[in-house]
């Protein structure tokens, strides 16, 4: 957290008040990418360091950091697919929304925001497709699928125990996924169910 300018507080209060009392799809998407990892400067190594620290505050059991270093993984899990199948958020941006690196994954996966008729956009949405697709032929969606999925329910385990969440609405987004999908042990499901009620997949 301290490489990547968190452990100061001044992003994470920044991301609680892009997402704010209602959430979003824009809105979650929006406290996901200022929660990115850029500090290695391209997505396979910051994913890394990603997974790193949230290996790391799982097996501390610190239930907000572990909350917290769980959308920061998912984040870079998402921005990590789409930079391979998509070439879209392959680099941090050094400045732009907002005084810090990010990765704009907005740009890459706000459905809401997509011209249908630019290639790109296209593109982007067949992507997103894939993603919510349990019989998708893409490894690339099969393995962020899994990870994913994965990270949701070792975190909610942790952060989001009855009656003592680490956070409402965060947790909210986990439980409900891992409760859609008929339990924890299909990870696959868990994430799509994720990406269909936290992030509006499919466009």
């Amino acid at each position: 957290f301290m490489a990547e300018d968190l452990a100061s507080g001044r992003r994470i209060i920044r991301g609680f008040d892009q997402l704010g009392s209602n959430p979003s799809s824009d809105k979650t998407l929006a406290m996901m990418e200022i929660l990115s990892f850029t500090s290695q400067g391209g997505p396979p190594a910051d994913l890394q360091n990603a997974k790193k620290t949230f290996e790391a505050c799982l097996a501390s059991g610190a239930k907000g950091a572990t909350l917290l270093a769980s959308f920061s993984y998912l984040s870079m899990s998402l921005i990590n697919y789409f930079s391979t199948v998509v070439s879209c958020a392959t680099a941090p941006v050094p400045n732009g929304t907002y005084d810090f690196p990010y990765y704009d994954l907005s740009d890459c996966a706000d459905v809401n925001s997509f011209n249908p008729l630019d290639p790109a956009d296209q593109a982007k949405a067949l992507a997103i497709v894939q993603l919510v697709n349990a019989n998708t032929p893409s490894s690339d969606a099969v393995n962020a699928q899994s990870g994913i999925g994965a990270v949701l329910v070792s975190a909610a385990q942790i952060s989001c125990p009855t009656g003592g969440v680490a956070n409402k609405t965060l947790c909210g987004m986990m439980t409900e996924a891992i409760s859609a999908a008929g339990g924890a042990s299909n990870s696959r499901a868990v994430a799509i169910e994720f990406f269909k009620r936290a992030l509006a997949f499919p466009p």
